[in-house]
């Protein structure tokens, strides 16, 4: 593929991870009306799924994948991406378990819609947070397999 290709999907893929990322914080950003600590962590989050998730697929197709060596580095990207996900999912949760964070929703909400949108929060990081655990591992794996493949001329990777 050529270099300008690359390049336009490599800003497509950027563009739909920030997108999705906005779009999931989107349901309880604007009836916050304190700063917490997990909207931009879930953004990164969500990011870090995204292009995990299309590295896994469409490696061939990624700037990644056209400079053959630089993979070396990235099949160890799992390690901190799986403790920085653990670390902020922790510090949700003991946000929800620990303050009041009633106070940090609008006021112009009920109880019960609080609650609802505090059940949204959870269950979305929650499904974030694990799925960007397991792609980042199955990357890794498949980073290994396209080495193994690079280095032993096994087909494409």
């Amino acid at each position: 593929m050529g270099s300008k290709i690359i390049w336009a999907v490599e800003l497509f893929w950027w563009v739909v991870s920030i997108l999705t990322g906005i779009v999931l914080v989107l349901p309880y950003y604007d009836v916050m009306i304190d700063t917490v600590p997990f909207m931009v962590p879930n953004i990164i989050i969500s990011i870090l799924m995204v292009q995990c998730l299309r590295h896994i697929f469409f490696l061939r197709y990624s700037l990644l994948g056209s400079r053959k060596w630089i993979m070396i580095p990235f099949v160890f990207v799992s390690i901190p991406i799986c403790f920085y996900t653990i670390r902020h999912y922790s510090f949700m949760m003991l946000f929800f378990e620990t303050s009041t964070w009633g106070h940090h929703f609008s006021y112009l909400l009920n109880a019960n819609e609080k609650m609802d949108l505090s059940k949204y929060i959870i269950t979305e990081f929650r499904i974030i947070s694990v799925t960007t655990i397991v792609l980042a591992i199955i990357l890794s794996f498949r980073l290994m397999v396209a080495l193994w493949r690079l280095i032993n001329r096994k087909g494409p990777i």
